[in-house]
């Protein structure tokens, strides 16, 4: 089996304003959304860095707050964000090449600025802490 760790970036260098995604390569529900974030509709958009991957231990301010019940953490001009807020976060963080797509994740942007942060935050807790049952586990690729 070929491992496919095209959603790996290089940490950049110039972290100031960078938004870095860490994720669960584990969790099918946490690859599947960051293969798709990672497609080539996107024009600009997070780095993407597994939790697993060796680059992820030069920050150790996230990985002293891994657990079973996270799957996302972004970091955005030094500042670390969970749960519901992380997924705003990454949503305004990716711009789109095509006018359809620019609409689309938009309206994507906008239903979750809707939604209060306890609401979103809650809802992703829930998902969080029963994804690899509910969405299947991979292996990791690294």
């Amino acid at each position: 089996m070929q491992k496919n760790s095209s959603y790996i970036s290089k940490v950049p260098t110039n972290l100031s304003d960078q938004t870095i995604v860490f994720f669960d390569s584990s969790c099918n529900l946490c690859h599947s959304f960051v293969t798709f974030l990672s497609d080539k509709r996107f024009t600009e958009k997070p780095q993407f860095l597994a939790f697993n991957a060796q680059e992820t231990k030069a920050y150790p301010e996230i990985t002293t707050q891994l657990n079973s019940n996270l799957s996302v953490v972004v970091k955005k001009n030094n500042q670390t964000v969970t749960g519901g807020p992380a997924l705003k976060t990454i949503a305004r963080a990716v711009s789109c090449k095509s006018s359809l797509w620019q609409i689309i994740w938009s309206i994507v942007v906008r239903i979750l600025d809707s939604v209060p942060d306890f609401l979103l935050t809650s809802l992703y807790k829930h998902i969080a802490k029963h994804r690899h049952r509910i969405f299947g586990q991979r292996k990791p690729e690294f």
